[in-house]
Parts: structure tokens; sequence; C-alpha cells
């Protein structure tokens, strides 16, 4: 009991202070590392500082390269008396996991969304788990609400004061407040250019799904991965264009996303007729190629697929007939999906494709284009890779890695041509 009262107390300490500065770990940094560095030296502040930063982590609370992190300091918060905050803790309700549900989908269904209430649920259900704290199948759970927390005096708490952006840094309003802010870690796409474009939008929301009562709307997952994506490749040197644009969302981190019409393709209205919206988008597109530079450049659209909720799919890649660089690009990135499963899932597998489809948005544009399905909106194991922020952050990531990857590659092939003509000039 003493340990369940700890974590609420924790709870509710972290919730109350103010980060003073912000800061972005370093590349290859750890956890203790980084909490050495910016003098997380207690567990109270270490408690703080994933309160105040909560769905900015990776898997395993680990630190994501490029994300500017809060950092709570002991010195701006006062002292106060947390005695006889908490009244009781209770129980709301017995829930049994549904079939093949995981642990985290059984947290975000029953709504154990803080670390504090996911501990307090080891505790009150000990003994009722299989191996690695895995749920078990027609075991009925007990699910831990915490009530009546007496609204008492808070901690005092000093203004934020905001890190100046450094020389190397990127600003992109796009992004939202907590993100506009984009370290430039590395010089890999130096010269690239994209033209980044989410499906669906302003009247037209795509696919909806359903989670715990939420509806899921494809244009609104969509577009927080392309900015994700986006950010990634900005942070790697590249050139961005933003298609499809909403000046107030931002890069969101929350599971489930409101929807809205604010959409618009490059400030233009989104047509609700179809072809109309097919169309601007892709001379968008060709306007902007037209007017960047020879070089590496690639049209990228992001959508999710519906289908039966029971067909589970992976990410489904689609080039244009006779496209060899959108075919090789296609290949590039399935192969580093591929990589990176086996790494971080090794007993899953992973089935993507990559093939040809006749889509009007990859027919009708000029550069290289590369259309991603990303899942099943429909599925509830499909559904973890949209609704959790870490696995949108980690799917934008290992994307543009994937470019990363294809770059090199045509790099290689441009420098072997040239070669080669300047052997034929030499004889």
């Amino acid at each position: 009991m003493k340990r369940l009262i700890s974590a609420i107390f924790a709870l509710w300490f972290a919730a109350s202070s103010f980060a003073q500065t912000k800061v972005c770990p370093l590349e290859g940094e750890g956890l203790w590392a980084f909490y050495a560095r910016v003098g997380l030296n207690t567990k109270e502040l270490r408690d703080q500082f994933f309160a105040l930063n909560k769905g900015k982590f990776g898997k395993d609370s680990s630190l994501l390269t490029g994300v500017y992190y809060k950092i709570p300091h002991a010195g701006d918060v006062s002292t106060v008396d947390t005695t006889k905050k908490i009244k009781k803790v209770t129980v709301k309700d017995h829930v049994c996991p549904l079939e093949g549900e995981g642990l985290w989908a059984f947290y975000a269904r029953v709504g154990l969304n803080t670390k504090d209430l996911r501990d307090v649920f080891m505790d009150v259900n000990q003994g009722r788990f299989g191996k690695d704290a895995s749920l078990l199948t027609g075991v009925y759970y007990k699910i831990p609400t915490i009530d009546d927390i007496e609204p008492e005096t808070a901690p005092v708490a000093k203004d934020q004061v905001p890190l100046k952006p450094q020389k190397s840094d990127v600003i992109e309003k796009l992004f939202g407040k907590d993100y506009e802010r984009v370290p430039v870690t590395s010089k890999e796409l130096d010269g690239a250019v994209f033209y980044l474009v989410s499906g669906h939008g302003g009247p037209d929301p795509g696919a909806i799904g359903n989670y715990a009562g939420h509806e899921l709307h494809e244009d609104e997952y969509a577009y927080d991965v392309i900015l994700r994506l986006g950010r990634q490749l900005m942070m790697r040197g590249a050139k961005v264009n933003f298609i499809i644009q909403d000046h107030v969302d931002g890069i969101r981190d929350d599971q489930f996303l409101q929807t809205s019409r604010r959409e618009t393709c490059m400030g233009s209205p989104i047509p609700l007729d179809q072809v109309k919206r097919l169309k601007q988008r892709c001379e968008k597109i060709n306007a902007l190629y037209k007017k960047d530079n020879k070089g590496y450049r690639r049209a990228v659209f992001i959508h999710l697929d519906s289908r039966s909720e029971r067909k589970r799919i992976d990410i489904f890649l689609y080039h244009a007939k006779g496209s060899k660089k959108g075919k090789m690009t296609a290949e590039s990135i399935r192969t580093t999906l591929e990589d990176k499963y086996a790494q971080h899932q090794p007993n899953r597998g992973f089935e993507g494709t990559v093939s040809r489809r006749d889509l009007f948005v990859l027919t009708e544009t000029n550069p290289p284009s590369i259309f991603f399905e990303l899942g099943n909106i429909q599925n509830l194991q499909d559904q973890q890779r949209f609704i959790r922020t870490s696995n949108r952050e980690a799917m934008a990531k290992w994307i543009a890695e994937g470019f990363v990857k294809d770059y090199k590659i045509q790099k290689q092939i441009e420098k072997n041509e040239k070669d080669r003509e300047t052997k034929k000039k030499k004889k």
C-alpha cells in the first residue's frame, strides 16, 4: 500500500511542476547519461521529467534523437506537505483482455494512461500475469482509479525559460510549439528535396476506425506521421515541402487525435470532389518540382488502409509503372523496415511488400513517388501502430532512414556513371 501511495504522490507532485529549459539528447546518449548531464539526480526529479514529457519517448522509455525534452529543477518548486492529499484508491472495474490483445493495447482500452496507474494495476493484480508480465486470456483484471485528490495548495513554480534556437536549428511552425525547433544533426540528406502529402484532409476524413469508443480518422493520423517524417528528414539536412497543411494541429502526442476540416493544400481549400482533390495536390508538387534544382527529389504519400477488422497487415509501398527510381526507393525503405522489425520484434517477422499501382497521384506527379499504406485502421493490432505516439515516431524515423539508404545508393550510381563517362572520354 505504501508503494501505491508513493506512486500517487509522485504523479501529483510531478504534474504540478514546470520545466525551466528544453534539452535535446546527444547522438547515441543513453537515459542515465542524459540524467547526469542535465542534473536529474533524484528520483523525484526523474518522475517529474517523465510526467512533463509524456508521449515523447521510444520503446522502453528510451530518448528520441531530435526531440527537445523539458527539464524540471528542484529549486523551482517549493516544498509542501503532501500528507492527507489522497482520500482513497479504488478499483473501478474488472476487465478481461480481448483475444490476442497485448499489454499496451489493454492499457489504452481501459484508460491506464499514466505510469503510476499502471504501477497500481500491477500491484492490485499480483499473481495474475504470465511470462514477462503478459496478460492471460480469460482472467479478469482489476482496473484501478485514483479518486478524491484534494485540491490543496499546489507547488509554486517559476516561469518557464525557453532556450534560444541554435544556429544550426531550423524553425518549422507547422510542427507546433513543442516541436517547431528542428536540430539539424547530420548532412546525410543534404541536397535532397521531398514533397510530403498526407492522405485526404479538409472535407474528407478518409477511412474511420474505432478504438475503445474513440473514432480514428485516417487524415489525422496520416498528417501526424507525415509531420514527424518531415522533421526526421529535415534533421538530416533535407529540404521538405508539406503539401497538406494544418497551422493549428502541429505534431501531437495524444493517442486519440481530434478531427478537423482545417487542412489546406498549401493554403488552398481542399475540394470534396476526389479527382479535383488529387489533381490539386499533384499540380502543387509538379510546380515545386519544376522550380527545384536537379538532384534527389521524391514525393511521398501517406495513407492508412481500411479492411476487415480481423485482417492485420504490414506497411505496403507502391510506385508508378515504369518508375525505376520509385521502385528502387520503395525497396530501400522496405528492406530498412524489415531490418528494424527484425531488430525490435525479432519473432514477429515483416510481410510488407513493394508493388506497382496505377494510382492517380503516382502517375500524375513528375518526381519519383512512393505511396504508403501504414496498416489497417480497423484492426486492433494495427491500431497500436497509429495511436501510440512512440510507434508513430518510430515509423517516421525508420522511413527516413530508408530514404537515407536510398539516397546513398542513388549517389553511388551517379558517381559510377560519371566515372564511366570520364573513362570513355579519356579513351
